[in-house]
Order: structure tokens, then sequence, then C-alpha cells
């Protein structure tokens, strides 16, 4: 939703007394996996919550992002300033342009790109606020051309008492993109596929292992972006247009999904744990 904390207290301060109605794109929200998950991860079921794992790989070189530089890719085309907006200026450069994922200055990689969906639909589920502390590694393995990570983990130090993790490779698709997100309790585990959320009790836990399945190819894909979703989403969005009611995914639910994922990135590009400051609304 917002690149960095600036950018998401400017929308707060937009939202605020503006009478508009904001749904933040992270339509899983508005399918069925969401209200499977909301209703088998409760207290009875799974206890005391410690753990939130999750995941998101590809087998494919640069995450499926690199696209081929048109012809007429040039300065006649692209409206190149307001394209940086306010990152650092450069020079005109198609690459940049193109596949501008690649690089730090206008992207978070697959943090801000898959990441965010995740952390958003559990935030939701599990009713999780901003992390009090953050640590994320990665690295470039496979993609000279890209600035940004294709392997990382990331950890997320929750106020609620419970560890989050997320990590993402793009040189296997064992885990596949489409969930595979672990909820673990010391009653119980729920999993989540895609729109498979099932339970399983804590005496009767095994080895389980889910489908390598992957929908890699061209422009990416996102979790919780099948037609469904992205159908219940919009329908939604409207219907409160109508009603003045909150959407599935209010601002508050996108800021803090978003803040979790600055807070990541933070700590991978300065090498450390970092921590949010709510009274100064920043990561420090």
């Amino acid at each position: 939703m917002a690149f960095n904390p600036d950018h998401a207290r400017r929308m707060r301060r937009a939202l605020q007394g503006s009478n508009r109605v904001v749904q933040v794109g992270i339509q899983s929200i508005s399918g069925k996996a969401y209200e499977r998950a909301r209703e088998l991860c409760t207290p009875d079921r799974l206890g005391i919550i410690t753990a939130v794992h999750t995941h998101h790989y590809r087998n494919a070189p640069y995450g499926g992002w690199k696209r081929a530089i048109p012809a007429d890719c040039n300065l006649e085309h692209v409206a190149w300033k307001e394209f940086e907006g306010e990152a650092a200026a450069h020079d005109f450069d198609p690459q940049r342009f193109m596949n501008w994922r690649f690089f730090w200055d206008y992207s978070g990689g697959n943090v801000f790109e898959n990441m965010v969906h995740q952390v958003g639909f559990w935030y939701k589920v599990l009713k999780l606020k901003i992390p009090r502390r953050v640590t994320m590694t990665g690295y470039n393995y496979l993609a000279p051309e890209m600035e940004v990570p294709d392997t990382m983990n990331f950890c997320l130090d929750q106020p609620e008492d419970l560890m989050f993790t997320w990590n993402s490779m793009f040189g296997n698709n064992y885990y596949g993109e489409d969930g595979n997100d672990f909820v673990l309790g010391n009653k119980g585990t729920v999993t989540r596929v895609v729109d498979n959320v099932n339970y399983l009790q804590q005496t009767r836990h095994q080895q389980q292992n889910a489908p390598a399945t992957s929908s890699v190819g061209g422009e990416t894909n996102i979790v919780g972006s099948d037609e469904n979703d992205t159908q219940a989403h919009m329908d939604n969005f409207f219907e409160c247009v109508r009603s003045r009611k909150e959407p599935n995914c209010p601002f508050e639910l996108g800021f803090n999904s978003a803040i979790a994922c600055q807070m990541a990135i933070a700590s991978l590009r300065q090498g450390r744990t970092v921590q949010w400051d709510a009274e100064k609304g920043d990561i420090v």
C-alpha cells in the first residue's frame, strides 16, 4: 500500500475526514479461504498460538518478472520524471522502466509483491498489529541483473507474543506460491493451501507434505489472486461505497501490513533487527 512510513502516514492524513471508502488490494480477504481460516483459528481449537509459518516459492528466473524492452521504450514515449516520482533521480534507463521490480528505488522485491498478501491475510484472521521487531536476511544468488534478493527469510516478533515467519525463493517451487501457511498452537494447527484450509488436532499430528504447486509464468500471480476472490473484493468495495460501511480490507489493515513489510526491507538493507516506534510512527 505504501513504499515507506512517510507515504503511509501521508495516506492516513489524506483519508482522515475525507468521507471516502478505501479498500486495500489484499483480495484473498474477500475469498473462501479467509472465512474458513477465521472459523478454524479459535482458542478452543488452537489454544495458545506462538508461531505462524508462511512460504512463497517459485522456480523461475528473476521470479518470472523479467520483461523484454520494446524498441519504442524511449523518452518520446515514457514520462520518465513522473515515473521516478520521489525516488532518487537517474538518467533515463529503459531497464529501470520496464523492469522496475529489480531496483530498490522503486521496489521492495517479493516482500512488497507477495509477502504482504500473506501477512495481511493472517493479520486480519488473527487480529495482529504492527510487529515489535523484525529481522530479515536475503541474497541474490540467481539473478545478477536484479538488486532485490531472490532468496530470503523474514521473522516478525509480534506484540501478541507470537513469531511470524515468511521465506521465499525463485530457484525451487516445492512449497509453491499459493499459500502453504501454518498457524501453530499448543492444541492444534491450521493449514492453508490456496482455498483449502484445514485443522489438525495436536494429538493427531503427523508429517504432512503439501503439494508442490506453482502458477509461475509471465506476469506473476499473487496469493489470493484467483478470479473469484478478486471479483468478491471489488463487489465488496462497490457495496461499501454505496452503504458507507467498512470494506473487507480497510486502510488500517493495509497500513499495518505495509509497515511490517517495510520493516523487513529496512532490516535487510541495514543488516540489523529493526523496531517499530509507535510514538514516532516510524521504524527505528
